[in-house]
């Protein structure tokens, strides 16, 4: 079904797949998906290149394109790349710059679980579906070489269902000394797992001095002291983190 999609000022054309993809865009017009985000984004607009990694079908990228010169969608899921591909040419919109590859911290060829694909839950880890596709993953410095004027990127947008973890270093050592915002999203079920995520996390996070934007639970956006050790410490971990250089 095709229909018209509007947040905030920006209007784009959508069509679903399927009954999840329908009710996901008239969730999403409602402004009730990420707003905190969304409006951040929105509200903090650059020049240049956007980068997407964990794009999806594209809520974000196609936002986006609005507003920036190139927007480069990263995804691994085949499902959803077609559904987004789908919904460019349906808006002939030329800035936007798909890659069918999953960000890690190692390139290799990897199996990955087949039921969730096309869902936002789709991810690098997940081993329990008895149906399997392969995929291609790449460092995320890897990635970048291949970026044409990858020096315009002025915003990195990671949500990526916990993979985010594997390349936080390379992240890091991208952005230091440029003026880039960086956008994660984090997952707490992986931080469940040993504490070796956690520690890596707060390592790399604190490299860099930063001024610092969250949203909470109700969307709420806070400013924080750059890399607080109490933050990590927070029982109730927020959905998403601005890090502005």
């Amino acid at each position: 079904m095709k229909r018209k999609v509007t947040y905030r000022s920006v209007t784009f054309w959508v069509e679903s797949a399927s009954a999840f993809e329908e009710e996901f865009w008239e969730y999403y017009s409602a402004n009730k998906w990420e707003p905190g985000n969304l409006d951040f984004m929105l509200d903090h607009v650059r020049r240049g290149i956007f980068l997407d990694i964990g794009a999806w079908i594209g809520p974000v990228s196609l936002l986006m394109s609005s507003f920036y010169e190139k927007v480069i969608a990263v995804d691994f899921d085949p499902v959803s790349n077609r559904t987004l591909q789908n919904n460019i040419a349906l808006n002939n919109i030329t800035n936007i710059e798909q890659h069918a590859i999953g960000v890690a911290d190692k390139e290799m060829d990897i199996e990955i679980d087949a039921a969730n694909l096309g869902k936002s839950t789709t991810n690098l880890f997940s081993k329990t579906s008895a149906e399997k596709i392969r995929v291609r993953t790449m460092q995320f410095r890897t990635f970048i070489r291949t970026i044409q004027d990858a020096e315009k990127i002025s915003i990195i947008k990671i949500d990526c269902e916990g993979a985010e973890y594997l390349f936080l270093k390379e992240v890091y050592q991208f952005i230091r000394g440029r003026k880039i915002i960086v956008h994660i999203s984090y997952h707490p079920w992986v931080l469940k797992k040993p504490n070796y995520y956690l520690a890596k996390l707060f390592h790399w996070a604190r490299q860099l001095q930063f001024r610092r934007y969250y949203f909470t639970g109700t969307g709420d956006l806070l400013v924080r002291e750059p890399y607080a050790p109490l933050f990590f410490l927070k029982d109730r971990f927020p959905l998403a983190d601005f890090i502005e250089s």
